[in-house]
């Protein structure tokens, strides 16, 4: 058992107590077919705040309030700087905060882009 279970996590609970919890997990899922463990398996994992990142490490970043080096984890929930060393997150910016912000470039640009042809198309003989 020993084996199967990080040290920090088994040095808190005796060997006994994750022996028992895991008879009564086999018992749990033992009735289970292929399709729906893996169903209850993604189930569980799915509500972890990192699930389906992607991970980069970031080696320099020009932030005040993100200090490199660190770990960026880019999901559906948005943008999470975790420290490099404990992993634990420490500036996270929702979905919603970044598509605001593209939108909002987006529509400079765009803007942008319609004076300059409004500009050239003026300027043209």
């Amino acid at each position: 058992m020993q084996e199967c279970v990080p040290p920090p996590f088994y040095s808190k609970q005796g060997s006994q107590h994750w022996l028992n919890m895991t008879t009564q997990h086999m018992q749990q899922v033992q009735p289970l077919n292929p399709h729906q463990a893996r169903a209850q398996f993604l189930g569980m994992v799915s509500a972890f705040p990192m699930f389906g990142s992607s991970f980069f490490y970031i080696q320099s970043l020009n932030s005040a309030s993100i200090h490199a080096p660190c770990i960026l984890a880019v999901n559906l929930n948005g943008l999470h700087f975790l420290n490099k060393d404990t992993h634990v997150c420490y500036v996270a910016e929702s979905t919603y905060c970044l598509y605001s912000y593209v939108c909002e470039h987006f529509r400079n640009l765009t803007a942008s882009i319609f004076s300059l042809e409004k500009f050239v198309l003026c300027c043209q003989f």
